[in-house]
């Protein structure tokens, strides 16, 4: 099935148990979900879905037909994929896992990652607590696909336009999918 920007993964038929301390899914989930269904997985492609946080796109890019590993350095989100992908009868290698481990192993067909991206008041990223799940540091580029602010900057508008990241009258932020391919 091909995802479009409006759509989420419920109406996929991806019902997600989102644990406690794990990053729920939203709009640039969803931006990731679209993006991966205009892509051609082969039959057991392997797949790292790194920073997997609920692991909605490890679950998707397994019923795909793809060989997924997912990795998350939060012990709440390996667990969330683990049940995740229990409830979707899916078989997903889940590791806890930072990005140098999880790129030392073995190489992939297809990464999928949605990193850090929302600036931060402070340059030190958190090294615990759900917040290293959007926290990016002090400043980072901006991206492309426009949609409503979501909780956690609406959570911060205050500082964002205090420091020139957004303007007064911004109710909306940009998203962007990286896609690369070697060679």
């Amino acid at each position: 099935m091909a995802f479009d920007s409006e759509e989420s993964a419920e109406s996929a038929g991806i019902f997600l148990v989102v644990l406690p301390g794990v990053y729920a899914p939203q709009h640039d989930t969803q931006l990731l979900l679209a993006a991966l269904g205009r892509e051609h997985i082969a039959a057991g492609a392997d797949i790292l879905d790194l920073g997997t946080g609920s692991g909605v796109l490890a679950v998707r890019a397994a019923q795909l037909g793809g060989r997924v590993t997912a990795v998350d350095i939060a012990r709440c989100a390996v667990a969330t994929t683990k049940l995740n992908a229990l409830l979707h009868h899916q078989r997903i290698a889940v590791r806890r896992a930072d990005l140098a481990s999880a790129l030392k192993v073995r190489t992939y067909d297809l990464i999928l990652c949605n990193p850090p991206y929302v600036p931060a008041p402070h340059a030190r990223v958190p090294t615990r607590g759900s917040a290293r799940a959007w926290d990016a540091g002090f400043r980072r580029p901006g991206a492309r696909a426009r949609v409503p602010l979501g909780p956690v900057l609406l959570s911060r508008l205050r500082w964002l336009r205090e420091q020139d990241l957004m303007k007064a009258n911004d109710s909306y932020e940009e998203l962007v999918v990286i896609r690369a391919e070697c060679p």
